[in-house]
């Protein structure tokens, strides 16, 4: 004696149903995770690109200070200009002084503003940076 099993009326289709949902509910999934990481990604791109142009406008802000040490003068630096360090290529850095002096005492003092702007790719580029820093600097002559 052979049982049959056939699906009841209301049964049918229930299979190919879970399996639609099971395919929408992980596809989703996955197409998240792979845009999550994307944007990770980017974000640490980012933050790199950014301590570097930090560490470019530092470097700025050094070679203005040695020329102002060596010349009691603002520094004229060949502006905008380009280093040529290995982790600091292609960003371009721009300096700018501005000097206020005064006598106090029998000493002549000197007060230097120093703006030093470093900057990489073009605004609105996916990988552009740009970092500002500023620094008040005192010479003082007797």
């Amino acid at each position: 004696m052979k049982v049959k099993n056939r699906p009841l009326k209301n049964e049918r289709g229930v299979a190919l149903m879970t399996m639609i949902f099971l395919l929408v509910v992980i596809g989703s999934s996955l197409t998240f995770m792979a845009r999550l990481s994307q944007q990770q990604s980017t974000t640490n791109n980012l933050a790199v690109m950014g301590a570097r142009a930090k560490w470019a406008a530092m470097a700025g802000l050094n070679w203005a200070a040695y020329k102002i040490d060596q010349t009691p003068d603002c520094p004229t630096p060949p502006t905008p200009f380009t280093l040529s360090e290995k982790d600091l290529n292609n960003f371009t850095i721009t300096i700018t002084c501005t000097e206020n002096n005064y006598v106090e005492g029998a000493s002549n003092v000197s007060i230097f503003l120093v703006v030093s702007r470093a900057e990489y790719g073009n605004l609105g580029d996916p990988d552009y940076a740009f970092r500002e820093l500023e620094v008040v600097m005192e010479e003082k002559s007797l």
